[in-house]
This record gives C-alpha cells, structure tokens and sequence, in this order.
C-alpha cells in the first residue's frame, strides 16, 4: 500500500498469540516462537501508544512559560477480547502455562479416612472410566451398590451405602487425555501476538508486538446465560534484542499495510 492511500478501518481477521523468546526465536518474526491462532471469535484488539513528557518553565520573564520539554515515558497499553479461544490463552490469563496430560491409569489413589454414605470424590484425573473402589479390608466396593460414577468426565463419584465398619480407603482407574494448567503456576508470562487484520476494501494490515505482559481485565464468567469473554490487556515491554532491527526499532512493535487480494 502507497503512503497517500486512503482507508477506513473496519478491521476483522486472525489474531495470534506467541512465546517471546530470544534464544530459539528469529528477529524478523519478532522472537516468536510457539505461535498458535486464538480462535474465529476474537471481538477486540485494541492499542493505546502514549508518550508522557517532563516540561521545563523559563525563568527570564516570571511567567514560567514553557521552556523545554523531553519525553519521560513511552506506553502501548494492550487490550484482546475473545468469546472462542483454547487451554493456552485461558492459562495466560490465569498466570499458567497449559499442558496436554496423556491418557494413564492410577492404582491405590487415596481416600479421606472418614467418607462415607452419601459423600462426593473427586478423582486426581478426569476423564475417567473403569472406576474400582476399594475398602479399608482390600475387598473391592460394588458400582451402584456401594457408589455411583457419577460424571465421569470431572471424576466426579457419590458415596451411595458402604458395608457395615467398612471405609473407603483407595480408588483404582483409568483416564484419557486432557488439559491442565494451575493457577499462578509461572507468574507474569511474556506474549506476543500478530494480527493478520482485513477491512471491507480489502486492504490488508499486519500488526506485530513481540513482547507484551498480559493479564485478565475483569472477571472471567463461569456460569452464565452468555457467552463467556476472555479480556486481557497488557503493557508491551521493551525488547532490547529488537532495539536496532530495521522494522521493529526502537524495539516495540511494527505495523505494515499491504494493497493486495486475499487468498
């Protein structure tokens, strides 16, 4: 796209979220590595660049007229909204990094000493089939006799009745794979993302920020008749390795607009 062309911006496409890392990563694409597409259900990207200056006041004439002033702060505030995302931006919203647990089989996971009739387990794992409960003797308890599996993919279980002077004392199963991720596992977590953006005239933008400190903005809604949002926002952060790259000096992002046809 020609410096005189003319646009409104009425933007959609793909976003995408990446690891910042110098190490394994290259400098043209920003020291991103790991990059993956959030989801076709990204309602906001916003950016907010500020500059904040320090002015000095002359003292010839006593009207403290300003003198001089000198940039004391350079910010790009952040802000993402998505209502269709996966496991790995929801663990960066909660300080996590996700992970993909494989399918395994658990033997003698313990049970608190004093459950009994009508009482909830949650296994270690979801996902779960092939459930075994066995009492404090070693005989193994009876499914819909002695509990019930409830939902098996939260490895949720219900205490119906237990033998007289028995109690619950391990629990035998197997679970297919899944996601995890724990909360406040890594702390601050440095992303970058690219927007791959288009608008209804078909001129193309592609934004790139390599280095930004993300957190949730608002709550996340568990329970709800709408839509969960995902909101986060976040500073972008100085990436000194990109300090004299020739696109992304002085080391904070790029932005590049393109005239061309979509694929």
């Amino acid at each position: 796209m020609l410096l005189d062309k003319k646009m409104t911006w009425d933007g959609q496409g793909p976003l995408f979220l990446g690891k910042y890392d110098p190490k394994n990563g290259t400098p043209d694409m920003g020291h991103l590595v790991n990059v993956y597409l959030i989801g076709c259900g990204t309602s906001g990207f916003t950016t907010a660049p500020k500059i904040e200056t320090d002015t000095k006041a002359e003292t010839c004439t006593g009207s403290r007229a300003p003198l001089s002033s000198r940039i004391s702060s350079r910010e790009l505030a952040i802000g993402v909204t998505a209502f269709q995302f996966d496991t790995r931006t929801m663990a960066t919203a909660f300080y996590g990094e996700a992970a993909a647990i494989a399918a395994g089989t658990v033997t003698d996971e313990p049970v608190a000493a004093d459950t009994g009739a009508g009482d909830f387990i949650f296994l270690r794992y979801p996902n779960v089939k092939n459930v075994v409960l066995t009492d404090s003797a070693g005989a193994p308890l009876v499914l819909d006799t002695h509990y019930a599996v409830e939902d098996p993919g939260t490895g949720r279980i219900r205490v119906i009745a237990l033998p007289a002077a028995a109690t619950i004392a391990s629990v035998d199963y197997e679970y297919s794979a899944h996601a995890h991720f724990s909360i406040f596992k890594t702390g601050m977590i440095e992303r970058g993302l690219i927007f791959c953006g288009i608008n209804s005239a078909r001129q193309r933008g592609r934004v790139t920020i390599p280095k930004i400190n993300f957190t949730m903005n608002g709550d996340y809604s568990w329970i709800g008749d709408d839509d969960a949002e995902l909101q986060l926002e976040g500073q972008t952060l100085f990436a000194s390795e990109l300090e004299f790259h020739p696109q992304f000096a002085p080391g904070f992002g790029r932005v590049e607009f393109i005239d061309a046809a979509t694929p």
